[in-house]
């Protein structure tokens, strides 16, 4: 398909985030379930955890600095008479509406998602069971600082599991019920355009930037390496 016939949904590096992220949560959780039996997965679980809290600092960033579809003042957030008007076309029967990047529901999805990591994320650096597992920032705080991280922690997971199943089951809900052609743009970055005028108003295109991405990487990187040396 040519590029008159396709638009750009995704940049490299914003689906790079998504699928690593996607990888390493499961890694995290699997890790979560039986470093209790088998303490050697401690530290796996604690190195997974930084790579994850890494990835979401890089993605807060790129939020920022990114690219058009990337940037968080695009997402279609407000007025939340959008969300509404979303809702009311997911039905079958609804007039579908097409959107280059995140739909207004997607956004929200995709904020409540980067929040709820990231505080788990880095409540992990503050966690503390008594008996092996201590995070880097421990030493350094408040004991009742300690104690609300290690329980804000352990009860995460009962909020944003079943939010990460809600956004499976809506990507393939746009796929096969409403024709949306999201699952192929999450991997290539470009989608079909739409055959009539209610694509949203995302700025222009923008070419992909990928010293500022690796720029951006790499200053992540370096804030977890710091933190991977506290242990």
């Amino acid at each position: 398909m040519s590029e008159k016939q396709t638009a750009k949904t995704w940049d490299l590096p914003t689906r790079l985030y998504h699928w690593i992220l996607a990888l390493l949560i499961a890694g995290a959780l699997i890790t979560s379930q039986v470093e209790e039996s088998f303490n050697p997965t401690i530290p796996v679980h604690r190195t997974i955890g930084l790579m994850i809290f890494g990835v979401i600092i890089f993605r807060l960033l790129w939020g920022f600095f990114g690219n058009a579809q990337a940037r968080f003042r695009n997402f279609p957030l407000f007025p939340l008479r959008r969300v509404r008007q979303d809702v009311a076309t997911l039905g079958v029967g609804g007039k579908p509406q097409h959107w280059k990047g995140h739909s207004p529901i997607g956004s929200w999805s995709a904020v409540a998602l980067l929040l709820l990591i990231g505080l788990q994320a880095t409540t992990g650096l503050m966690t503390q069971d008594d008996i092996v597992v201590v995070g880097p920032l421990v030493y350094y705080l408040p004991n009742s600082v300690v104690v609300f991280a290690t329980q804000t922690h352990y009860l995460l997971p009962k909020f944003f599991i079943p939010l990460i199943a809600i956004h499976i089951f809506a990507v393939f809900w746009h796929e096969y019920a409403r024709k949306h052609k999201i699952l192929k743009a999450m991997f290539v970055g470009h989608r079909p355009k739409p055959p009539d005028a209610q694509a949203d108003a995302i700025p222009q295109e923008e070419a992909e930037r990928p010293m500022l991405a690796l720029g951006i990487l790499l200053l992540a990187a370096l804030v977890c390496v710091g933190l991977y040396l506290l242990y």
